[in-house]
């Protein structure tokens, strides 16, 4: 993500394409941390969950974190990675 600018807000069909792909897979988006990036084809969204232990490297059993790009010309999924 070094080209990303972190973001407050993306249309909402982008929104929904990743409320969509978080619904499809079972995540609890109450559980995380929503951060927005953009760059020049895609928005990113990263989850973080809220209650993960201080340094703590990758996920807490069954709370992955994950990054979802989505594309920002047709604002579809494009890619998903999830923490271990």
């Amino acid at each position: 993500m070094d080209s990303a600018k972190a973001i407050t807000e993306m249309p909402n069909a982008a929104m929904l394409a990743f409320q969509s792909e978080m619904d499809r897979r079972n995540v609890a988006l109450d559980e995380y941390e929503i951060l927005l990036f953009e760059t020049e084809d895609q928005y990113i969204v990263v989850t973080q969950y809220k209650r993960k232990p201080p340094r703590l490297r990758g996920s807490v059993e069954g709370f992955p974190d994950c990054e979802v790009r989505i594309s920002r010309e047709t604002h579809s999924v494009v890619k998903v990675t999830f923490a271990r």
